[in-house]
């Protein structure tokens, strides 16, 4: 078989080719791509190559399994009950709803930062008690006047010290 001249084929008639030899074409099509072949022997050519070559494809491919029965249907009418692109399309949120929408979650994203940067101020002990000092130096001289109060009563009830020697 001698090969097409590849100068005359345009990528054009290579896919009608292809659609020829994979039943494709409508009736008329076929009709008038047959005429063509007849006239045209680098045309008839290429249809018989790419023909091979289809045959020879299919006969490489493994074994395919067929779907189990009804597996189509089922996909259809999932497909069917799935909403219309009309549906969807009057479910669309108009732009004043979602303006809104943003300007609420920016809103909360800046109480969220002001809340997360207060916890952090406190957790460093930057703030600072109502006296001008730390927090923890109130627990601290509380906690010492405490102690000074009970050394106190100890004295009280023991008298004044005296050096034993």
């Amino acid at each position: 078989m001698s090969q097409p001249n590849k100068a005359r084929l345009n990528k054009n008639d290579e896919r009608l080719c292809a659609r020829f030899v994979d039943g494709e074409m409508t009736a008329a099509e076929r009709a008038e791509f047959e005429k063509r072949m007849a006239n045209d022997r680098d045309l008839a050519v290429a249809v018989q190559r790419v023909d091979a070559d289809a045959r020879a494809v299919r006969g490489a491919l493994p074994e395919t399994h067929k779907a189990p029965a009804g597996f189509s249907t089922a996909v259809l009418d999932k497909v069917r009950c799935m909403p219309s692109r009309e549906d969807l399309i009057q479910l669309t949120v108009d732009e004043d709803t979602v303006a809104s929408v943003m300007i609420y979650g920016r809103r909360l994203l800046v109480a969220a930062v002001v809340v997360f940067a207060i916890s952090m101020l406190f957790s460093f002990q930057l703030f600072k008690s109502a006296g001008g000092t730390d927090l923890e130096a109130d627990a601290l001289k509380k906690q010492m006047g405490q102690l000074d109060q009970k050394v106190l009563e100890l004295r009280k009830k023991e008298g004044p010290l005296r050096n034993k020697r």
